[in-house]
């Protein structure tokens, strides 16, 4: 190993010392902005019902859609994660949640929100999928 100016060696893990902590970062971002999204129906409920009209049936669909598929979800995730690996999975997780997040920010027209937040929920299902196999993983 080489030695620098003040004669100390520098640490093997010094250039990928910055970007762990720059991907730490931007996880930390990621995984509050993914709690963020999940409950921000109901604080600007109001706020949609009266600057966007929305009816109260609207606002419940907001929410309840995101439960929809979770039956089907848990009885094939299994497969894909053995089929494509958790990195990949949670790759299309990652890429499917920010999709959803674009989609219901646009809003309009209201189907296209809803759409936002059932992709969002996919995102959700898949993503406690991959943790699922990781804590297999190393526990065994």
């Amino acid at each position: 190993m080489t030695q620098d100016a003040a004669g100390s060696e520098p640490s093997r893990n010094s250039g990928n010392s910055r970007w762990r902590w720059w991907v730490l970062v931007l996880a930390a971002i990621a995984v509050s902005s993914s709690y963020y999204e999940d409950d921000v129906i109901g604080p600007i409920a109001d706020l949609l019902h009266r600057q966007r009209g929305f009816a109260q049936s609207q606002l419940g669909m907001l929410n309840g859609v995101m439960s929809i598929p979770n039956v089907a979800l848990a009885l094939i995730n299994g497969v894909m994660i053995n089929r494509y690996g958790p990195a990949r999975i949670a790759l299309w997780s990652a890429a499917i949640g920010v999709l959803g997040a674009v989609l219901t920010a646009i809003g309009t027209p209201y189907e296209l929100m809803v759409a936002g937040r059932f992709m969002k929920l996919l995102r959700l299902l898949f993503r406690w999928a991959v943790d699922g196999i990781r804590r297999h993983h190393h526990s065994g």
